[in-house]
């Protein structure tokens, strides 16, 4: 397994193993059913629409990107297959009309896997829209929470209204891109409760969270739905969507670039096993459907768009692995870059078939009475990697007893030779109350490990040479520890060379929460300054993929979406729905590609983050692509100086871009270009004795305007 490889990683059978996410499918027409109270955020527009006004105007103040929770709130919009009917409640104003409707396709809808249906002026019927109302009068603009705030389309009362009061279109598309950001579930940003001391005394700017919240993303002054009073001094808010924005709205939502097949009815009758990984080493994940009475073997490989039309080939009565004594693992264990197939067998017997140029399983290649950790979960597991870096996956045996062995795949893949590591007494993640899972989290081309134990507690292992010799980091996290009802993946989701873990938590209204590694150290050390344990993102799934497995690893290789760049590296999400026969996918999910939080910088230290890789934008959609860099100050005092360049280290007088940022306030820097970036983070406060922390926060999009 390559270092840079974003392979899918292989878990002992006994545990989750990785797999995917895909989006609910659409319809068109108004929603017509009861719905319950209607919640209400108003923000006043005095002549430039942006928001003003006293506490009372905000009944529901919140954060930025903080979702409304289905079982305290009202649900939000993945309850109605991501469909917004929208019709308007007056005639005339026809250019604030096309204002309105183009910031809200271009800030939200765009973006993500909502889609707004426009119906003209609202019919005479009792059909349920988000209707719009707009006046020539001063006072708040306003949309009510999402969907409990449709109304029947004959309702006197509109959904959303929007005050002119003599205000210019420009203004209007940022108010737009506000209100509906309330309307699609999200609260106020500046009240979000990591928010920290604000520079206005204005009780709106006072952090307050709302009960049944949930939280997307971290704090981002920049964001769209804060106000702008708010805002550090200096510092104006965004009219569309921040970096961050888009973040937690594809979390929530999906992304745009989703895709699916209604009726593939692949691999889904009761003897079909569904078995993944990168069969003709395109760098693409790839499908086999191993059926266990017939022993056919039926494959259906992404193609260049991350998708799966068809089947590629058929091979008849191959009977490989499907027996019940027998388990399947999968990695590329001879290193030419196409995964292979192991079978471990009860007896101890061991097979492998390594793929052919075609990506075909056709015959065994080497069998062997090996006797290596076969007896079963009751008494060992056995995982996959490539635990020395040589670009072959080996196997490690972690043994109940305490004890710890790897053996390592030969040239041809084999596994012919004597264990050649073994580890007396280890006593790592061994116990019925822990669980172990392989990936490379630090970036160095070897695979690491990871144990989660029912207790919160975290522990990471960094591979040596060949050999785990004591557990680089451990820490409270209380992620994904409730084993019977939460799955972990292990994949790299934001691009940077390094595996995360995304949990998908069932028994929480089917929500998600992601933990990105950190660049710095390859461990998950996120803790928000409550001392609390904060994570990268969550979302809601709402329905989609509901009690079916989830196939993780990267499937397109070209961009989907006009003006973004193809995320080749990040790991994309598969939905193979056995109920429904519908396979659908999720591309392109944004994540940050470097979080590192809660970072101690002593006075007149220096701290260096990269390089970070900038790709390329796959197809010439045009506009330059931007790359968002932020660093937040945690501490009250102090002062960091954040500089930026591409290709190679800045420093305090070599660099593309360059920001402060002083007590508790942002500072901000966009660059553009493909290529390497490297990020440098000084603290300038060298007279004072005092350590600054901050949270750093690097994200790469494709021709999003700074």
């Amino acid at each position: 397994m390559k270092a840079w490889s974003n392979k899918l990683r292989k878990n002992n059978a006994t545990q989750s193993p990785l797999q995917r996410i895909a989006p609910r499918p659409k319809t068109s027409g108004p929603i017509s059913n009861a719905l319950g109270a209607i919640l209400l955020m108003a923000c006043n527009g005095p002549l430039d629409l942006e928001e003003a006004g006293s506490q009372s105007d905000v009944e529901d103040a919140s954060s930025e990107l903080v979702a409304n929770d289905p079982s305290v709130r009202g649900g939000n919009w993945a309850d109605y297959s991501d469909t917004i009917p929208v019709c308007w409640k007056n005639s005339g104003f026809e250019d604030e009309k096309m204002v309105i409707a183009s910031a809200i396709a271009e800030s939200w809808g765009e973006k993500s896997d909502l889609r707004f249906v426009w119906h003209g002026e609202c019919p005479n019927s009792s059909d349920l829209y988000l209707s719009v109302r707009i006046t020539d009068e001063y006072g708040a603009s306003a949309c009510k929470k999402s969907p409990t705030g449709m109304r029947a389309a004959n309702d006197t009362e509109a959904s959303c209204r929007f005050r002119l009061g003599g205000a210019s279109l420009a203004g209007l598309y940022g108010l737009a891109a506000h209100e509906f950001g309330h309307m699609i579930g999200f609260d106020h940003e500046h009240q979000h409760p990591e928010a920290g001391p604000q520079t206005s005394a204005t009780p709106n700017c006072v952090p307050s969270p709302t009960a049944g919240s949930l939280y997307p993303v971290g704090h981002d002054p920049w964001s769209t739905m804060s106000y702008s009073y708010c805002l550090p001094t200096g510092r104006s808010k965004l009219r569309t969507p921040s970096g961050q924005d888009l973040l937690g709205l594809q979390m929530l939502y999906g992304a745009p670039s989703d895709w699916k097949y209604k009726n593939r009815n692949f691999c889904t009758g009761a003897n079909d096993l569904l078995w993944h990984g990168d069969w003709n080493g395109d760098g693409g994940t790839d499908l086999l459907c191993a059926n266990k009475a017939t022993g056919d073997f039926t494959y259906d490989f992404a193609d260049e768009d991350g998708e799966f039309n068809g089947t590629d080939f058929y091979d008849s009565g191959r009977s490989f692995c499907v027996a019940s004594n027998q388990t399947p693992y999968f990695g590329d264990f001879n290193g030419d870059g196409r995964d292979d197939i192991l079978c471990q067998q009860s007896d101890g017997r061991m097979f492998v078939e390594l793929a052919n140029a075609s990506g075909q399983f056709v015959s065994t290649n080497w069998n062997q009475y090996r006797n290596y950790c076969y007896r079963g979960s009751a008494t060992e597991l056995m995982f996959v990697g490539d635990f020395n870096g040589d670009g072959r996956d080996d196997l490690l045996c972690n043994y109940r007893n305490g004890n710890m062995s790897i053996a390592l795949a030969e040239s041809g893949g084999t596994f012919a030779t004597a264990t050649d590591w073994l580890y007396y007494g280890r006593y790592f993640c061994r116990t019925s109350s822990e669980r172990m899972y392989v990936g490379d989290f630090n970036g160095d081309g070897r695979d690491d490990l990871v144990c989660i134990q029912n207790d919160g507690d975290m522990l990471v292992e960094h591979a040596a040479s060949n050999y785990f010799s004591g557990s680089d980091w451990s820490g409270r996290r209380d992620f994904c520890d409730d084993f019977a009802n939460h799955e972990l993946y292990v994949a790299d989701f934001n691009g940077d060379r390094r595996d995360d873990l995304l949990c998908r938590r069932n028994n929480e209204q089917e929500h998600f929460v992601l933990e990105l590694a950190d660049e710095d150290s390859g461990v998950f050390n996120d803790y928000a300054r409550s001392g609390a344990p904060q994570f990268d993102g969550i979302g809601n799934m709402g329905k989609w993929c509901k009690s079916q497995p989830l196939v993780v690893g990267p499937l397109n290789q070209l961009s989907r979406t006009a003006g973004r760049p193809a995320f080749a590296s990040r790991a994309d999400i598969l939905c193979n729905d056995g109920a429904t026969g519908m396979m659908s996918a999720m591309y392109d999910l944004i994540a940050p590609t470097v979080s590192n939080r809660e970072m101690s910088v002593p006075p007149g230290g220096t701290v260096y983050i990269g390089p970070v890789e900038v790709p390329e934008i796959a197809n010439s959609f045009g506009g330059p692509s931007y790359f968002e860099a932020t660093a937040l100050m945690n501490s009250y005092t102090g002062q960091m100086n954040m500089y930026l360049r591409q290709g190679a280290w800045p420093t305090t007088t070599s660099y593309d871009c360059a920001d402060l940022a002083t007590s508790d306030s942002m500072g901000k820097c966009s660059v553009s270009g493909a290529g390497d970036l490297y990020i440098m983070l000084r603290n300038a406060g060298a007279s004072s004795a005092t350590d600054v922390g901050l949270d750093v926060f690097v994200e790469t999009l494709g021709a999003v305007a700074p």
